[in-house]
């Protein structure tokens, strides 16, 4: 595939809102269709490995999982901190990044849920939910019952709701503007 191909879908919003239903199923989609997807899911809590929200996305289909938590990342067990450099050689053999969380990073992204949502850093592409639209593209849904509708809409807008995998490794930056 390569950076150039390879696309990603990042997704936030608050906790309980069905982030990771709506990126298994959008997984289960993507590889059904016999796309190569991976994911990453952020979290501000400590990496536990077999938690339920990252089997379900590896159960989902995706290749591997990337996990980035308070206190390093795991990627198939292996540990550190930050996000690993090799991480992306890896992903750009893949179709399709899914991401969950990471609203700290100056990433293009979908957010689901309230229009209450703290500001985010990066560009707005899409917004799912029942309140008023954030995002030009907005699918109107109650979250997170309607998961798996939502999923089948970001399927639908999933290259409008995604950049390539190039442009996001060129401008994520941290909280202190570092790459």
């Amino acid at each position: 595939m390569g950076e150039a191909a390879t696309r990603w879908l990042q997704v936030v919003g608050f906790s309980g809102v069905g982030k990771t239903r709506v990126l298994a199923a959008l997984a289960a989609r993507m590889t059904a269709r016999g796309e190569r997807v991976g994911a990453i899911k952020f979290s501000h809590h400590p990496l536990e490995p077999d938690a339920k929200d990252t089997g379900r996305l590896l159960a989902a289909g995706t290749r591997a999982g990337l996990l980035v938590g308070a206190d390093g990342f795991l990627f198939r067990g292996s540990g550190g901190t930050g996000v690993p450099e090799w991480f992306w050689r890896v992903a750009a053999d893949w179709d399709w990044v899914l991401v969950e969380g990471g609203r700290h990073l100056a990433t293009p992204k979908v957010v689901l849920g309230s229009g209450s949502w703290p500001p985010v850093r990066g560009v707005v592409l899409a917004s799912a939910g029942p309140d008023p639209p954030l995002a030009p593209y907005h699918c109107r849904a109650r979250l997170p019952a309607e998961a798996e509708d939502v999923a089948a809409w970001v399927d639908r807008w999933r290259h409008v709701c995604s950049v390539t995998l190039e442009a996001v490794r060129r401008g994520v930056r941290d909280d202190d503007g570092e790459r």
